[in-house]
Formats: C-alpha cells, structure tokens, sequence
C-alpha cells in the first residue's frame, strides 16, 4: 500500500505532508479494520472455548461482538471456516459401530465365522461351520454325530444365535427355525420321535430328497449338515441318504424341532 502512495506522490508532486494526510487517510480504516478482525478472532476463541458460557447463548455473544466492531458476516466468516477447518480441529476416531448381530453364546463360542459366511451368502461353508459351532457347543470334537438328546437339551442361547443368523442373511428362507414350521406343516410332531410320513414329506418339500444343493436351493433347505453328518464326515448326499436306514438319526429332525418349541423360537 506504501509503495502505491508512493507513486502517486510522485506521479501528483505531492509534498510529503500531503502525501502523508492521504496516507493517513487511506490505511487508518484499513489498520482499524484487521484491528476489529484481530479482535474479533481472540475473543471467538475465548468464547468458544468458555465453559461457563451456555451453548445456546455463545451464538447471540458473538453476534453482539460483530456488530461493536462494526463487522459484517462476509467479514467474519473466514475467520469461523479456518478456526473449526478439518486442519485445526481433526475429527475424531469415528465409533465402532453397534454390533448389530446377537452372536450371544451360553458356552462361550465364537458366532462371527459363521455370521461373516452367512453374510457374504456362502451357503455351503456356512453350513459346515454351523455343524462345527454346534458340535463344539456340545463338548464334542468334529466328525462326532449330535444325539437326540444332545439336540433335546441344546443350549437356547445358542440355538438362537444361530437361527436368527441363518434367517437374517438368507431373508427368511434358511434356518431352524424355518425347518420347523416345514416339519410341523406336514404332520410332524416336536416330540423326539420319528414319524415316517411326515419324514418322506418334509424331504421331498425341502429338496433333500434328491441332491444337496448350494445355488437355487429351496425354501428351508439349509442348514444340512447338522442331520446328515456320518461319523466320517462329509461324504456324497446320495451315500449319506442310503445310509440313513438308522430311525434314531432319523428323529433329531423332531429332536430339533422340540427344541425349537421349548426355547421359543
């Protein structure tokens, strides 16, 4: 700004007391304007930062203090956008967000294999894993059947982790509890016992009768593995199915179903 008035001077011939009248009088408002702004910025830090001020009433301070120092909102406004910018005031680590599953256990096992399947829709691994989580929730080791009795006296908690995941991320086709209402809906009885007839039909409307299925698969087809595992393993559906001549392996089905009923779910 000097070095404009300068030249002005010499451009006009001015003396040097004119040209200092004009110097006054072109940087005094100037000088007295970055002086409101100065002002205005060391209080709105301090006022911002007073926890004695209400929050609702920090708003009306500043504005009182705008219009004492004769500044316009234009004028504040760089002010605000630099001092609460992303650079001075970095946000915080957002939260992790709620655990939106229950993956709830009475015997202290970890869901979040079989959840993290489910939702990314392996249907066939996450159909394995429910048979391990369950074999585990009854202190057995894996390859080990799961006994009526087993089933009868399952842990609710768990039973519901599991078939609430199993619906959730299947929207209500898969899980036990889906089961259930299938074997019930033919003639099945919660009860333990195998009942031939309602056997056959749950079969034939579940898609078991023919092959195992991953892609496609029928309403209630899944879980699987957790009534048609051997002791070996996992071996070809139609090997397993011929091998099923055995009336005990036959009513976990019911065994399941009862269990179902009684833990309410």
């Amino acid at each position: 700004m000097k070095e404009y008035l300068k030249v002005v001077q010499e451009i006009y011939k001015l003396s040097d007391d004119d040209a200092g009248q004009i110097e006054k009088q072109v940087l005094e408002p100037h000088q007295k304007y970055q002086e409101s702004l100065r002002l205005y910025e060391g209080n709105y830090t301090k006022i911002i930062s007073d926890g004695k001020i209400p929050e609702q009433q920090k708003h009306k301070v500043l504005k009182d203090l705008q219009q004492l120092l004769n500044l316009r909102d234009e004028d504040v406004k760089p002010i605000h956008d630099r001092l609460i910018s992303p650079a001075n005031n970095p946000p915080e680590t957002p939260p992790t967000p709620p655990q939106t599953d229950n993956l709830s256990s009475e015997k202290g096992i970890d869901y979040t294999t079989l959840r993290d399947l489910l939702a990314a829709q392996k249907w066939q691994e996450a159909d394995k894993e429910t048979y391990e989580v369950m074999i585990k929730a009854v202190s057995k080791k894996s390859g080990d059947w799961l006994t009526s009795d087993e089933l009868l006296n399952f842990p609710c908690k768990d039973l519901r982790t599991i078939d609430q995941l199993w619906v959730k991320y299947s929207k209500g086709k898969f899980g036990f509890s889906v089961q259930k209402e299938i074997y019930l809906s033919v003639g099945g009885k919660a009860d333990g016992k195998y009942y031939s007839d309602a056997w056959g039909k749950f079969v034939e409307k579940v898609g078991w009768k023919d092959e195992v299925t991953y892609d496609a698969s029928p309403h209630g087809h899944l879980p699987f593995d957790i009534i048609y595992l051997k002791v070996v393993g996992h071996l070809p559906f139609d090997i397993i199915y011929l091998s099923l001549i055995n009336l005990k392996s036959r009513s976990l089905l019911s065994s399941l179903a009862s269990r179902l009923v009684n833990c309410n779910i």
